[in-house]
Formats: C-alpha cells, sequence, structure tokens
C-alpha cells in the first residue's frame, strides 16, 4: 500500500510539474508573441495614420481646403517634429546677367526646409516620418517609402518637363507628445508661391546652343535615409526620362540632370501637435 501511494505522489508531482512548466512556457513566448503581434498592428495603425495625413496636406497644397487634422492614436510612443530636411533645386546655367530682354524673372536657386513629423515607440529602433509630401519607415534594416512625394517627370515629343510641387511644414505650438494616447496633428497654410516657371533656355541660359536647363537638385537628410530617397528619385527620372542622374554621399542625394522646363513652387504650411 505505500509503495503505491509514493507512486501516485511521484506520479502526481510529475505530472503537476509538466503542466506548471507548460504553463509558464505558454505564458512566456504565447504573451512574447501577442505582445509583438499588438506592436504590428500599432504599426500599421500608425503607417495609416500617416498616409491620411500626407494626403489631407496634399489638399491643403492644393487649396483643397486652409487646413486640416489628422488623429493619430499612440501606445506608449512619441510623435514629436523632427531635425529639417532640405531641398535645393539649382538652375547651373541660368543666364544672370540682369538684362530683362534676355532673361525672364526666375529663382535660380531655390531652398526648402522642411520640418518632419515622427513617431516612434519606445525602446524600438523603428520610426516612421512625414516629410516633403513623403513618408518612410526606419529600422534596423533600412529605410523604405511608404508614400511618395508629389514631384512630376515628363517626356512628350522630344520635350522635357519638371515640376517640384515642394511642401514647407514649419512648427507651430506643442512639437512633441509621448505616452498612450490620442492626438491631433494640424497643418495650417501660410503661404503659397510659384518660385521658378522656365520655358526658354534659348533667352535663359548661358548655353550659346540654349537647348536645355541644367539643373541639380540635391536633398539634405539623415544618412539613414538617402539610399531611399536616391532609389526613388532614381526610379523616377528612368521611367520619365530614362537616365538614373541621382548618388548619394553621406546625407546628401545629388541629381544632375537636363529638361526643357522646369517649375518649382512652395507651399508652407504650419505644423502643431495637439493633445
Amino acid at each position: 500500500m505505500r509503495s503505491r501511494a509514493v507512486e501516485s505522489v511521484v506520479g502526481f508531482v510529475l505530472v503537476f510539474s509538466l503542466v506548471a512548466s507548460s504553463v509558464g512556457v505558454v505564458y512566456v513566448f504565447g504573451y512574447g508573441g501577442l505582445q509583438d503581434t499588438r506592436d504590428a498592428e500599432q504599426l500599421s495603425n500608425v503607417e495609416s495614420a500617416f498616409d491620411v495625413l500626407a494626403d489631407n496636406v496634399e489638399d491643403v497644397q492644393r487649396e483643397d481646403a486652409p487646413h486640416r487634422a489628422t488623429e493619430f492614436k499612440l501606445y506608449r510612443a512619441d510623435l514629436r517634429t523632427g531635425d529639417p530636411v532640405e531641398f535645393t533645386v539649382t538652375v547651373q546655367n541660368w543666364n544672370d546677367d540682369g538684362d530683362p530682354d534676355t532673361a525672364e524673372p526666375l529663382n535660380s536657386t531655390v531652398t526648402v526646409d522642411a520640418v518632419p513629423v515622427v513617431y516612434s515607440p519606445t525602446g524600438s529602433e523603428t520610426s516612421i516620418r512625414y516629410v516633403g509630401g513623403a513618408v518612410l519607415r526606419t529600422d534596423r534594416n533600412g529605410a523604405v517609402m511608404l508614400h511618395e512625394p508629389p514631384l512630376v517627370l515628363r517626356e512628350a515629343d522630344g520635350e522635357r518637363g519638371a515640376v517640384f510641387p515642394f511642401v514647407e511644414t514649419r512648427t507651430r505650438g506643442t512639437t512633441a507628445v509621448s505616452g498612450s494616447t490620442t492626438v491631433l496633428v494640424r497643418a495650417d497654410e501660410v503661404l503659397a508661391e510659384s518660385l521658378t516657371a522656365a520655358t526658354d533656355p534659348a533667352a535663359d541660359t548661358t548655353d550659346t546652343t540654349g537647348d536645355v536647363y541644367d539643373v541639380l537638385l540635391t536633398v539634405e537628410t539623415d544618412p539613414a535615409r538617402t539610399s531611399t530617397w536616391a532609389e526613388h528619385l532614381n526610379g523616377e527620372f528612368e521611367a520619365a526620362y530614362g537616365v538614373r542622374p541621382c548618388t548619394t554621399a553621406g546625407g546628401t542625394v545629388t541629381c544632375d540632370f537636363e529638361t526643357d522646363r522646369l517649375f518649382v513652387s512652395v507651399t508652407r504650411i504650419d505644423v502643431s501637435i495637439d493633445d
């Protein structure tokens, strides 16, 4: 009898230990999996919110509305403005002799400093940002462009055209919110202006043939995102002009290209984060 009792107790202890350890394994790994799933869903929701933000800013830029507000739901994360990204367009062969008969009014160099809106989960290497009409996600594997900026490159009947409608976001009011909360990112138009309208290379440039405008586009950003900008821009140029003129060096993307028509505009928009 005593032997059977001992065997029963030992068997119970073994079964209990097995069940307890199984529950522990399920709790540890199951909880980790649930946490990963929740984080992935949160990131997906934030990406959707940034896509809405980009569309809303485009509405303001097209003057469909004087202002727009985009809702973000944060869970253990920061939403803030970041360091500016600088976009510059320069006509390198512009004839700047001051003679109104040989050159129409034009800004041979336009520089835009766009302040990004940045989301970053607490303790994560991942960030998502809106800047210059684009949305980019950055993590340990690099950067991906989720929403493309509104530039236009076209070639028709042997004539090239380039349109750069820049969005210059600036900060106003609250610029950072942290924690688990719901916030609104407000975008208000301040000014919209056309800075460059170049359509006659023969009159505007120093070239004796007057064939094309020699244009330099640069993007100054964090080195983690230069290759993403360069790849996107090269894809646009290749699709329109059949060339890939963009290179990277450190935090700078440089695109040297030729075009027959060039239009550059800037819409200045104040951005605030309201909790």
